[in-house]
């Protein structure tokens, strides 16, 4: 089995979607899996992908890179020819964080670690495994992305506190001022 990994770091000026850098992270494991061994004999592929999140995003990656190579790509099942390779991809993990910084900016931290498997048909022999991960840190402003701030534990029991306290006092002086 092989584990590998990468990491990019950016400071951007123009901001990236985060789709489009998780789009990119996955097509670089797409590339890397089909590089460690040669796919010029291989017929067909079938593709079946494994994902809770992102699930057209991680086939299109891997569309792309075998049709680059000129490849025929089926989605779904292992109902190919006897020659036809199964590529099984399972997203072990996909996150993104932010790290608040000085100045109105954010430092994002994307992280995707999948697993892919190749997997003969024929004999059901497994030609290739390997866990992939790949890591982009960019800065970015802090308007330029949705949701990055996580409230404190102060701020998320204070909230709720500070309402329930004043319907209780609305309720309480409804009563008091009525007799």
């Amino acid at each position: 089995m092989l584990i590998a990994g990468a990491t990019t770091h950016a400071q951007t000026l123009q901001y990236e979607p985060e789709l489009v850098v998780i789009r990119n992270q996955f097509r670089s494991i797409a590339e890397e899996a089909l590089g460690t061994f040669d796919p010029d004999s291989i017929g067909e592929f079938s593709l079946i992908v494994e994902s809770e999140r992102f699930r057209s995003v991680v086939e299109n990656a891997f569309i792309q890179a075998l049709t680059a190579r000129g490849k025929t790509v089926r989605l779904s099942g292992n109902d190919g020819g006897e020659e036809d390779i199964v590529v099984n991809v399972v997203v072990l993990s996909l996150g993104t964080e932010y790290d608040p910084l000085a100045g109105g900016f954010v430092e994002r931290h994307i992280e995707t670690t999948a697993e892919t498997r190749f997997e003969l048909v024929s004999n059901r022999e497994i030609l290739h495994r390997a866990i992939l991960q790949r890591s982009h840190v960019d800065t970015v402003q802090t308007g330029e992305t949705a949701n990055h701030e996580r409230p404190s534990l102060l701020e998320r029991l204070a909230e709720p506190a500070v309402v329930i306290s004043g319907a209780v006092l609305i309720v309480y002086l409804l009563f008091t001022v009525r007799s």
